[in-house]
Formats: structure tokens, sequence, C-alpha cells
């Protein structure tokens, strides 16, 4: 088991943690807007927590050992603990709160496809729900240990052990992975031999291959690389009625895709154990262009034109007003530098006609050659005009602690600070009234102290995705407080014509709200589809389809 699930209360390694500064005005902000608690609240000991007891029977056990070894079978608690949740907000609260909680009933390690097959049929067989687990990183309840009445146990099935590269094909531009490899691992292999993947989503450093397939993921780079719908071009995944294997092809007009399918299927169609993706050479150089720009109104237009003139950033990322202020507020230090720094940004802004209260961050990378880089300098010298340029610096500073927010989360957590994220993806015509929608409706659900920030991200030609995240002063009952928001927000959202989820998924908490994202017709063939491919309805209950 990988050492960072450990760390069941929490997100990532278990010997970081965020450092709040007691001293520093990001603490003072925290402290007077939420009314923060000075001391951090320490997470539960495992041993407070209390697991249902296990419904594996002694025959049940010893059938599992001797179909794929003793050692990759395990009912201890510690090992149920860690498998028992993913990372979400209600399931950190879960853990934080002490709340009794489902948990699995065994964790099994897969260590090949075969092993697969034969504990998908042994499942079936017995009538136990089983549950693909990669990273953990769901944040939408997706690894959640659910099980229908009709079950006699649930079993989680740990994929990290198939964790190889098995080929990079330098020709064709291929590399074919097993789906239970970590992201810096496989970045890792394939920069070896110069080449990308160039999928980074905040949980890149514990989520997995099968995971991001599975979710229908997006990485901070989309619009350069693609999502990993863009970068899957061929998948084995095995299932209660056999073994799934799409062709390795560039295109096809042979129909509907069959591996189109498969991803987003959240494991309830099958086990995705291996996947040929699209890789690219990695990029020699890379640099940043940061600004301040009027309003949300123009730095929405900014980033449009910046997409439709086919300018070819690796990423773009426009802070509202809201998140910019929070973010200068979590950066700001103390000290005549700072002093010096904070005058000459208001002299700047002045002489743009910028108010500072209404001012959105924009952060622009892009990739590349020297000759490429100069030449997107170059182009983008017009929209220098329409802001305040801040230079490099703070776009070097975001690349260096883009994977540390979530951290954060906890440590808010602990204080008595409610944190989560919404997001979602509209038509650059609605996205602007989609905005001022979920921020007039989220405040409605939340206390007079609580904030919404939101940033844009993943453009494209037609439209963009937009993250929400609100910030709230805990009640007693924070996970009730938490279904209230998630609610009303998620009703809002989809009010407005924007999707359920961009690219975080279906899994738990979703799931109710597919029939208005789809219609009736589309979730009756995903019934169709999930009876055809695992008739007893074993894999990943409460996932997808009802």
């Amino acid at each position: 088991m990988k050492s960072y699930l450990n760390k069941w209360w929490g997100w990532g390694d278990e010997a970081k943690r965020y450092s709040l500064d007691p001293s520093s005005h990001f603490f003072e902000y925290l402290t007077k807007q939420f009314e923060m608690e000075n001391a951090w609240t320490l997470p539960p000991k495992e041993d407070d927590i209390e697991l249902p007891p296990s419904r594996i029977a002694n025959s049940t056990y010893e059938a599992l050992r001797n179909l794929i070894g003793p050692q990759n079978v395990k009912m201890d608690p510690h090992t149920r603990l860690c498998h028992s949740l993913g990372r979400s907000t209600p399931d950190l609260i879960q853990a934080r709160f002490k709340i009794r909680r489902e948990a699995p009933d065994a964790v099994i390690f897969a260590e090949s496809i075969e092993s697969i097959a034969k504990i998908l049929k042994y499942c079936e067989a017995e009538n136990i729900a089983l549950i693909p687990f990669g990273g953990g990183s769901s944040v939408l309840g997706g690894v959640s240990p659910q099980k229908k009445e009709t079950h006699q146990a649930v079993i989680t099935l740990n994929l990290q052990k198939m964790d190889r590269v098995l080929e990079i094909n330098a020709v064709s531009h291929t590399a074919q992975i097993q789906a239970g490899i970590l992201g810096p691992d496989l970045e890792k292999a394939l920069n070896q031999k110069n080449f990308t993947l160039g999928h980074f989503p905040q949980s890149f450093e514990f989520s997995t291959v099968g995971g991001w397939i599975a979710t229908r993921g997006s990485g901070q780079n989309s619009i350069f690389y693609g999502n990993i719908s863009d970068l899957v071009l061929a998948l084995k995944v095995v299932t209660p009625a056999g073994i799934l294997e799409t062709k390795k092809i560039p295109a096809s007009s042979t129909g509907p895709d069959a591996k189109n399918l498969l991803i987003g299927s959240e494991g309830a169609f099958g086990v995705i154990v291996e996947a040929t993706l699209k890789i690219t050479p990695r990029p020699v150089f890379r640099t940043f262009e940061t600004f301040l720009v009027k309003d949300f109104k123009m730095g929405v237009k900014v980033v449009r034109e910046i997409e439709q003139d086919h300018l070819r950033p690796s990423l773009i990322r426009l802070s509202d007003a809201h998140e910019t202020q929070f973010f200068l507020t979590m950066n700001r230090s103390k000290g005549w530098k700072a002093y010096l720094k904070q005058r000459l940004l208001k002299m700047g802004l002045k002489k743009k006609k910028i108010a500072l209260d209404q001012a959105c961050f924009l952060l622009v990378e892009a990739q590349g050659s020297h000759e490429e880089l100069t030449s997107f300098k170059k182009k983008i010298r017009f929209f220098r005009s329409q802001s305040l340029s801040l230079g490099g610096e703070p776009g070097w500073k975001w690349h260096a602690t883009r994977f540390e927010l979530p951290y954060l989360r906890d440590e808010l957590l602990g204080r008595g600070i409610l944190v989560d994220t919404f997001e979602t993806a509209i038509l650059w015509e609605n996205v602007e009234s989609l905005y001022h929608a979920v921020i007039h409706e989220t405040k409605k659900v939340l206390t007079p102290k609580g904030l919404v920030l939101c940033h844009v991200s993943h453009v494209y030609a037609t439209g963009a995705c937009l993250y929400f995240t609100f910030l709230d002063k805990a009640s007693s009952q924070p996970l009730d407080q938490w279904r209230v928001i998630k609610e009303h927000v998620t009703q809002t959202i989809l009010s407005a014509g924007g999707t359920l989820s961009h690219h975080h998924g279906v899994g738990r908490d979703h799931l109710k709200f597919l029939i208005q994202e789809h219609g009736p017709w589309f979730v009756e063939e995903l019934k169709v589809m999930k009876h055809r491919l695992d008739p007893k309805h074993i894999l990943n209950p409460g996932k997808l389809v009802e």
C-alpha cells in the first residue's frame, strides 16, 4: 500500500502540512473573516474511528487468498480504514468528526489482469460488491465502499501494484501503461525518453492513470495537450462479462467509438487495467506572463480572444476579483520590501486606471522552443495594453506551489473553516451569467462571513471551465451544512446551463443529478450497458448508474 494512504484523514503526504504563520497577514485575515480558531484540532487517532465488523466469512477469506495469494488479501482495520474514503470534503468531515462510516470488508491488491478476472468471477458468483481503487483521490465519493442490500459484502480492489510502463513507442508517439501507475512515476519514465503525457491535474501526485480515465479527467495544461479523453488511444478493461480491448488506431469511422463508452465509466462497467496513451516530445522551455486586468468581464474577453486567436498558450487561468484578493492576502508578507512592492503595485494600477478591489489576476503559460516562446511573447503584447503586467515571477511561484492548496483545506478544516469546490463548463456567451448566478446563489446558503471564489481555466474556442471555491465558518453540523450548499449550488449550475462537472466526474455526490444532465433516455442506456457488462451489478455500486 502506498504510504500516502496512511493519511486517511487528509490530503497527500503524511509528513506534509500547510504552514499557517500566526504572525502573517493571511492568518490575521482568516481569524477576522471566519473567527478562525487559533489552535489546530489534531486529526482523530485511528483507534478512535469505529469501523463496522467485516462481513467476510472465513471460507471467503481463504478462497480469496487461494485465488490471488495470501499477501494480496488484507482485512486488518488499518488497511480497511485507509480504503474507506476518498478525499472529498464530506469524506474528510466524517473522518475528522469521527462519524461512523462504511468500510470495505476486505482489500485486495491486484498484481495481474488474470488475477482481476478471477476476482471478478468469484465476486459475481458470491454476490460481493467490488470497488476499483487507484489513488483514492476522488473528491465526489467515487471510491466509497457502497453495496446493495443483495450483496453479502463489499471488497476494495487496489490497483497500485499494476504500475508498469509496458512500452514507449518513439515512432508512433504512444505509451502502453498499466492503470495503477501514479502520475509522478509515469512522468518520470516518459521524461527519461524525452516525452511527456502533459496531464497534470491537481491530484497529479496521488492519482493514477486508471483514475484519470475512469473520471474523464483534465489537467492544468489541457488547452495544449488535451483532456485525458483526447490522450487515450486504446483501453483494456476487465468486466464480469469478459475482457474488452479496443484497437490501437489513430482514428476510425466504424460506428461509435468503443473506448469513449469506457472513458468516464467510473469503475461501473469494468476495471480499467491498461491504456495506450498519446505522448508528446517534452518541451524545451516554458515561460509565464501574469497580469492584472480591469475586471472579470474584461478578463473573460481577454481569455476568450487568446484562445480563439490560436495563440497556443499551454495554460490560461483567470481569477475573479474575490480569488485575486484572497491570494494577494495569502502571499502578502511584512517588512519594507513588501511595502515597496505594494506601493509600486498601486502606482501601476492607478496609471492603468484599474481599481484594486475589481482587479483580476491572469496567468498565461507557454511551452516550446526558444523561437516559439519568442513568437508567443510578441503576439501577446497586444493584451498588455489592456492590463498591468506583473512579469513572470508570480507564474513561476504558482508553478512551484500548484499542488499545495489541498493541504490548506486540511488546515482550515482543523480550524473550523469549511471549504469545498465546484466546477462546471459552459459556452462563452453564458460564462458571465452563470458566474454571477453561482456567486449570488451560493452566498444565500453561506453565513454573512462566507466567501465564494472563482477562476476560469481549461478554456476552449467555444467555452470554458469555471471553478468555484467556497469558504465558511463550519457549523456544529458541518456535514448537513455541506449538503445544503452542495444541493443549492449544483441546481444553480444546472439551471444556468452548465455541466454537472467538467473534470471531477459523477461519483456518489453527483449521481442523483445525472438525469438532469443527460435526460432519461441516456441514463436508461447506461443502465442497459451496465446490465450487459455487469449483470449482477457488483462493480462500484452507487456510482454512475443506480
